[in-house]
């Protein structure tokens, strides 16, 4: 991908100059960069929101992983993009700390479809950005 495509977090870690983290709780990042990462998926996450007060949503997201969860009933709402590098170990040790089997299954099967996709190939297809979200009137949250 020539443009990647740019996601945004309150704060956003490096290592050994590479981006390997983003972080955010503000709503209309998590909104925007869901958008971003896949229609579909926003689709499905607002309408589990929607219907069950409660979301959580683990997309593929070029090399980087997405864990995303909201409650409605609690106001709490968190977005953790990382890069596993390419590491299955990596990938088994996160989802060993998921609260549920349904979310560790999760969690591998991003892993696998980052992987199917070949790590190098999907390596710039998005960047992680320390910063405020565009607000252009095309992202609003409904």
């Amino acid at each position: 991908m020539s443009n990647p495509t740019k996601l945004y977090y309150d704060k956003v870690l490096t290592h050994n100059g590479q981006t390997v983290h983003g972080q955010t709780t503000d709503l209309s990042k998590i909104f925007y960069n869901l958008k971003q990462i896949d229609k579909s998926w926003f689709d499905k996450f607002t309408d589990s929101l929607s219907k069950n007060n409660v979301a959580t949503s683990i997309p593929p997201t070029g090399r980087f992983i997405s864990l995303i969860s909201m409650t409605l009933n609690e106001g709490e709402r968190q977005m953790v993009t990382m890069d596993l590098l390419d590491s299955e170990e990596g990938a088994k040790a996160m989802a060993s700390k998921a609260d549920t089997k349904e979310e560790r299954d999760k969690i591998m099967n991003a892993f696998y479809m980052v992987r199917t996709k070949g790590y190098e190939n999907v390596y710039n297809d998005f960047i992680l950005i320390e910063g405020e979200a565009p607000t252009d009137g095309k992202n609003s949250l409904i």
